[in-house]
């Protein structure tokens, strides 16, 4: 095989512009592709933990601030039935000249004794002689029938919404409001002297 002589200056521009091509392509290539040293890579994975750790941060809910809960305050409640004044009831608690209803409560009293709030359910007016003493069926108690609730049982909030509250009629309920007005319980609800006190919801305090 015979090889074409070529002169020593051709061989150089070849050179040169193959160099010339290979600059061009490399430095393209690095412009597009920027290849980061060691510190700068250490540099940027540091970063990287911190803005990852920071984004966690800011993901995360406040701590809830739980102060120490104050004790709970309690009230205990007991709720007793009707109290019914019937002819032996008012019989059997008189004594002399007066009656005494407390006697009734002595045996069962030790069962509430320590409650904070006792429910009691007037059936009748105790609006005392002046309206007649009376049992079934049209009922009215003595005064003391009241004030044995009251003292005896322990009655502090007091229901008159029942069937027999009227029974001697609208004098002798306003009788019995006033009755429990001096006993200073609680509350009174159920009857009411005028529509005006009716809109209007008795509330008591109790331990707070």
């Amino acid at each position: 095989m015979k090889l074409k002589k070529t002169s020593g200056r051709a061989s150089w521009i070849r050179i040169a512009w193959g160099a010339l091509i290979v600059g061009v392509i490399t430095g393209a290539f690095l412009s597009g592709y920027y290849l980061p040293t060691s510190d700068e890579l250490t540099f940027s994975a540091e970063r990287t933990s911190q803005s990852e750790d920071s984004d966690i941060v800011e993901e995360m809910p406040e701590p809830a601030i739980n102060p120490t809960p104050d004790q709970p305050v309690r009230i205990s409640f007991a709720a007793m039935g009707d109290m019914l004044a019937h002819d032996t009831i008012i019989a059997n608690a008189r004594s002399g000249g007066a009656y005494n209803f407390e006697r009734y409560f002595e045996q069962i009293r030790p069962l509430y004794t320590g409650s904070d709030v006792v429910f009691c359910n007037q059936e009748g007016p105790s609006a005392g002689s002046t309206y007649g003493i009376t049992g079934y069926p049209s009922f009215n108690a003595p005064v003391e029938f009241a004030a044995g609730l009251r003292n005896g049982a322990g009655c502090n909030v007091i229901n008159l919404a029942n069937n027999h509250i009227a029974d001697k009629g609208v004098a002798a309920l306003d009788a019995t409001l006033d009755v429990w007005d001096g006993l200073k319980p609680y509350a009174v609800s159920g009857a009411n002297r005028s529509a005006t006190q009716q809109q209007r919801v008795p509330v008591f305090d109790q331990e707070g």
